[in-house]
């Protein structure tokens, strides 16, 4: 199986829930970086709401924080460089945040349209089936700009949703490695539960505890084939990035929680 196979094959799912659609293509994958596809396009369809293929470009050479935003957009055009948009190369549409001038704002644009680069990546130590490329902009016109502040609406809240549509499609596929591990369907439980408010600071101490108990899970040696075990071994660490902002999220949960 390849990227866009598998890409193929998530066009398939009958669910229309996205976290469903997380567990559905996470269940069918074959190693863990194209469970992390399914559970970032879930992601994209619950914040966004966008039904293709897409991606979010937001960090740039200054990285994710808005202060960091160079890119432009003026007179309907957008204009600058981001320089780490996963799955772009791959995309039916990209949504870019951008300064207006005035405030940030979150841009569709089409990958093919006049003024677009993209420019794959070097692959990734872990998951390097999963594309992440530089992304040029040179007076793109968008399809829309969403509704609302683009970071604080869209860019902000899509991290927790992120981390709980990835999680999910990871565990999915962990079923089959650990397949007797029954604190994986514990933990799929609770997923489910804060899945219809997934910004809220209780939500986010479930999220951080269930990180804690799937890489207690993952640490153990999986009921698989040696090739299986040793690009699970590779590829495990991409659940378990940005555990930095994680942590300072849970630090806040736990402040708002006990006010």
């Amino acid at each position: 199986m390849n990227l866009s196979s598998f890409q193929d094959l998530l066009a398939t799912c009958p669910e229309t829930d996205p976290l469903a659609r997380a567990l559905w293509g996470g269940a069918r994958a074959d190693r863990l970086g194209f469970a992390f596809v399914a559970g970032y396009q879930a992601a994209l369809a619950r914040q966004l709401g966008v039904t293709v293929r897409a991606s979010l470009a937001v960090t740039e050479s200054g990285g994710g924080h808005p202060k960091a935003m160079l890119t432009r957009l003026v007179d309907g055009a957008l204009t600058g460089e981001k320089t780490f948009a996963t799955l772009a190369s791959s995309a039916e549409a990209i949504f870019v945040l951008a300064h207006d001038g005035t405030r940030l704002v979150l841009a569709r644009i089409r990958p093919d349209a006049p003024g677009v680069t993209l420019v794959d990546r070097a692959p990734m130590p872990f998951a390097p089936e999963v594309p992440h490329a530089r992304l040029g902009l040179a007076g793109v016109v968008p399809e829309e700009l969403l509704p609302g502040d683009g970071f604080s609406d869209h860019v902000r809240p899509f991290r927790s949703t992120e981390d709980l549509h990835v999680l999910a499609a990871g565990l999915a596929y962990m079923k089959h490695l650990y397949p007797r591990e029954p604190e994986i369907c514990t933990l799929l439980a609770a997923l489910r539960a804060i899945a219809p408010e997934p910004h809220t600071p209780d939500a986010h101490l479930v999220l951080a505890g269930a990180f804690v108990a799937t890489r207690r899970i993952a640490e153990a040696t999986p009921t698989a084939d040696a090739d299986v075990v040793a690009r699970w071994e590779r590829d495990r660490p991409l659940l378990f990035v940005a555990e930095a902002v994680r942590a300072k999220r849970t630090e806040n949960a736990w402040i708002a929680t006990t006010k």
